[in-house]
């Protein structure tokens, strides 16, 4: 599958270490990347956003700022050491294993979750955030789509008291993640192969979110589109503070052949997409002054 590169040096390191390790039993995982037991009220799922109707226990994912749990890294090691032997898929480099070792040294030296120091109203890594998805117009996409409103609604109090039931220390934040431009199975008059919701449809989803003192996660599958076309028309949404946003590389088929439909093969998003994602959010919070955004990549 595509190897998406970030800017972040913390985030390419992680990518790296998914990259080229096989992955190991949880609790070798855990005792790699803290050099002890897992936090598990820091583990997070999918960039911080935990999707679907019921908790699981889980040990998988990455931190907002790309430190890995467990989706690289090595055979255990003896707690409260600094190295670890890698165990890295056959044919890697030498690079590779150095670069890896590095980094799950660096993971044992620190506290879970590794991270800079916290941004004045940044959401993550202190907070859950429990996620519903898809689009209203469609059943198949998610859960948005799948329930009448209120049942839909309802059903997200119960998925967040669950998590404030397994997980009391950790606050949970109830979010709409709403797909606001959609793949298609159809070219389109533009030959974009996307259809784009319309602003009532994306105001709707915002007051879901409000009604239930959460965010909204605005997603984009650009499709043969691009998201220097879609992001701009999105801006006076995210310009609220509690409006984020979501790319979605499986269907970015700007660098495949003319004409490709969307799913009949997996999409390919470049550094240079998600780092004008990152620019344009950092501009807007520094224009706005707004607490940090959240940039979701799946």
């Amino acid at each position: 599958m595509p190897l998406y590169r970030l800017s972040s040096a913390s985030a390419l390191l992680a990518l790296c270490v998914a990259a080229c390790a096989d992955v190991p039993r949880p609790a070798d995982t855990a005792r790699a990347a803290t050099g002890g037991t897992l936090d598990r009220s820091s583990a997070v799922v999918g960039n911080g956003a935990t999707a679907g109707p019921m908790p699981v226990d889980s040990t998988a994912g990455t931190s907002p700022q790309g430190a890995v749990v467990a989706q690289g890294a090595a055979q255990a090691a003896p707690v409260g050491t600094d190295t670890v032997a890698p165990h890295l898929i056959p044919g890697r480099s030498k690079m590779d294993a150095s670069s890896f070792g590095a980094t799950v040294r660096a993971g044992a030296k620190a506290k879970w979750p590794v991270a800079p120091a916290l941004l004045p109203g940044a959401l993550l890594p202190q907070t859950r955030i429990v996620a519903y998805y898809g689009n209203p117009h469609s059943r198949k996409m998610g859960v948005l789509g799948e329930y009448p409103e209120q049942q839909m609604l309802g059903m997200l109090d119960k998925t967040v008291a669950l998590w404030k039931a397994a997980d009391p220390k950790t606050p949970v934040i109830p979010a709409i993640h709403l797909v606001t431009v959609v793949a298609q199975g159809a070219a389109g008059a533009d030959g974009m192969w996307r259809r784009r919701e319309d602003s009532s449809m994306i105001e709707r989803s915002y007051q879901w979110a409000k009604s239930r003192h959460g965010i909204l996660i605005l997603d984009i599958q650009a499709s043969h589109s691009t998201l220097q076309q879609e992001l701009p028309r999105l801006l006076p949404f995210l310009k609220r503070p509690d409006v984020h946003l979501g790319v979605d590389p499986e269907f970015y088929m700007h660098y495949e052949r003319e004409g490709l439909r969307p799913s009949s093969k997996i999409g390919t998003m470049m550094a240079s997409d998600v780092n004008y994602c990152i620019r344009v959010l950092d501009s807007l919070v520094a224009a706005n002054k707004l607490p940090p955004k959240i940039i979701v990549v799946h």
